[in-house]
C-alpha cells in the first residue's frame, strides 16, 4: 500500500473511532515535533473542530514552546498552553523531601512526560474525548517510550509507520496543510479589511454628527 493511501486509512480509523466509541472528539499533545505535528495535520482534516490540542511545557526549552505555537497557529487548530512547570517542582520537591534525596535524571523526565498526559486525560473526561498518541513504529519497537506517558494514549495513529515514513508522510500532508493556511490567512485578512472599513464609517459618522452638534451649539 501506498503511503498516501495509508494515511487515508488513518483518517478513516480515526472518524471510524469516534462513532464507534460514541466520544466527543480528540485531545493532543502537541510538542513542537515531527511525530505530533503529523497526528495534528491528519486529525485536523478529519475533525478539527472536534480537535483539542494542548501545549504543555514543563521546564521545557522555549524553543519547543515556539514550535508548538507555530504549528498550531499555522494549521488554526483549536489549543490551550497549560505550563505544569510549578506544578512539577512542587511535586520533585515534595518526593525528594520524603526520600531525603534528589531524583535521578530519568525519574524526573518520566515525571514531566507522566504529569502532561495526567493533563491530557483530565481535558479528554472533562470533554467526553479520546487522547491521541504520537508513537511511530521505530519508538515502538524499541520501547522509546515512558510507561503511562507518552505510550498510555487511547489511540497510535502512527504506530505502523517507520520514522523514515513519518517524515515522508509530512511531506505528502504539507501541501494540503499550506493550503489550508493560505485559506484561514486570507479570511483573517478579509475580515479585518471588513472591520477596518466599518471603524472608517462609523468615524466619518461620528465625525459628521460631533460638526452638526458644533454647528447647533453656534
Amino acid at each position: 500500500m501506498k503511503l498516501e493511501e495509508y494515511l487515508l486509512v488513518i483518517e478513516k480509523f480515526l472518524k471510524d473511532k469516534l462513532e464507534e466509541t460514541h466520544m466527543s472528539g480528540y485531545v493532543l499533545g502537541i510538542s513542537g515535533g515531527i511525530d505530533s505535528s503529523l497526528v495534528a495535520a491528519i486529525a485536523n482534516k478529519v475533525c478539527k473542530d472536534k480537535l483539542l490540542c494542548l501545549i504543555l511545557p514543563c521546564e521545557s526549552m522555549k524553543e519547543d514552546e515556539e514550535d508548538a505555537l507555530k504549528l498550531v497557529k499555522h494549521l488554526n487548530l483549536n489549543y490551550l498552553t497549560i505550563d505544569l512547570t510549578k506544578t512539577y517542582l512542587s511535586l520533585k520537591e515534595e518526593v525528594e523531601n520524603k526520600l531525603g534525596k534528589s531524583l535521578d535524571l530519568m525519574s524526573k523526565s518520566n515525571m514531566k512526560v507522566r504529569l502532561r498526559m495526567v493533563t491530557l486525560y483530565a481535558l479528554a473526561s472533562f470533554n467526553h474525548y479520546l487522547v491521541l498518541g504520537t508513537d511511530n513504529k521505530d519508538e515502538r519497537y524499541l520501547g522509546y517510550f515512558t510507561k503511562y506517558g507518552d505510550g498510555a494514549a487511547d489511540l497510535l495513529p502512527i504506530v505502523h509507520l517507520t520514522q523514515k515514513e513519518v517524515k515522508e508522510a509530512v511531506e505528502e500532508v504539507k501541501p494540503v496543510v499550506e493550503k489550508k493556511a493560505e485559506e484561514v490567512k486570507k479570511a483573517v485578512s478579509k475580515k479585518a479589511k471588513e472591520v477596518k472599513e466599518e471603524v472608517v464609517d462609523l468615524t466619518k459618522k461620528t465625525v459628521a454628527e460631533l460638526k452638526a452638534m458644533a454647528k447647533e451649539a453656534k
